[in-house]
């Protein structure tokens, strides 16, 4: 169940990412939103970015 739920936050994660990086907000703001440290943030946002 908790490897499903991980899926799912990882998923929601990507999107606002995603929706974050479209607007040109900062990696600092995208990990202080979604609770993460700003290198995963920014990891996030060359993802969505490359996509």
């Amino acid at each position: 169940m908790t490897c499903y739920a991980e899926r799912i936050a990882a998923r929601v994660g990507r999107r606002a990412a995603a929706a974050l990086a479209d607007d040109g907000v900062s990696a600092e703001a995208v990990a202080a939103g979604l609770g993460t440290t700003r290198s995963k943030a920014l990891v996030m946002l060359l993802t969505v970015h490359g996509s």
